[in-house]
C-alpha cells in the first residue's frame, strides 16, 4: 500500500468514524467496548474494501502445527499404534518377534512415570488385557502433559498476538488492517523461469 493509497484509506475511514458518531461513545464504559469494536472493525473492513487492492495468489506454503511435534504427541501416537497392533491378531505376531525392541520403547516412555516392567509378552487374552491397561495408564498421562503444553501454546500465541497487534498499529498498519479483515497472507515460490532466448523457450531453474 503506497502513501496515496493509505492517504485514501485514512480519509474514508475518518468520514466513517464523523458519521458513525463513534467518539462520542463512552470509552470507559466495559459494557460499549465490544460494541465500539464492532464499528471500528466495519469501519476499517469497508475503508479497506474501497481504498486497498486485492491481489488473489494461489498459497503455495503449508502451516505445519508445531504441537504435533511435541514429545507428548509423538508418545500418544505410538502408544495408538501399538495398542493397534497388539489388538490385531495378524500385526501382534510382529510385535512378539520385536519385543525387545518394543519393550526398550515402552521402558523409556514410562520413565518416571510408572513401575510397569513391560515383562510379560502379549501373547494370551491376560498378557494382552494387562499390557491395555498399562497402555491406557501412560496415555492418561501423556495426554495431560500435552494438554499442559497446549495451553501454553496458546498463551504465548495470544501474546505475540498482541505485542504484534500494538507494533502493527504503529509500524506496518497493512498488515495490521490484514488481520482486521482476516485477510489470509499468501505467497508465491518462484523457482524457475520461462524465458524465449534466440526464438528459443529456455528454462532457468537457478
Amino acid at each position: 500500500m503506497d502513501g496515496e493509497q493509505w492517504e485514501l484509506f485514512q480519509n474514508d475511514l475518518n468520514k466513517y468514524i464523523s458519521n458513525s458518531e463513534i467518539l462520542k461513545f463512552n470509552f470507559n464504559d466495559k459494557n460499549n467496548i465490544n460494541h465500539i469494536w464492532d464499528k471500528i472493525k466495519k469501519g476499517l473492513v469497508q475503508a479497506s474494501k474501497n481504498c486497498i487492492p486485492i491481489e488473489k495468489i494461489k498459497l503455495t506454503k503449508s502451516r505445519v502445527n508445531p504441537m504435533k511435534i511435541s514429545n507428548a504427541y509423538k508418545v500418544m501416537k505410538f502408544l495408538i499404534n501399538f495398542r493397534r497392533s497388539i489388538k490385531d491378531s495378524r500385526k501382534r505376531n510382529h510385535v512378539i518377534r520385536n519385543w525387545i525392541t518394543y519393550r526398550k520403547k515402552l521402558l523409556e516412555i514410562g520413565r518416571e512415570k510408572s513401575d510397569y516392567c513391560w515383562n510379560k509378552i502379549p501373547k494370551d487374552d491376560k498378557s494382552v488385557k494387562e499390557i491395555f491397561e498399562e497402555i491406557k495408564n501412560l496415555y492418561q498421562i501423556y495426554l495431560i502433559l500435552y494438554n499442559h503444553d497446549l495451553l501454553q501454546f496458546k498463551e504465548e500465541k495470544i501474546k505475540l498476538a498482541i505485542d504484534q497487534r500494538c507494533e502493527d498499529l504503529l509500524e506496518n498498519q497493512k498488515r495490521m488492517i490484514n488481520s482486521v479483515m482476516e485477510r489470509e497472507i499468501k505467497s508465491i515460490v518462484l523457482d524457475r523461469v520461462l524465458i524465449k532466448e534466440n526464438n528459443e523457450d529456455k528454462l532457468i531453474t537457478d
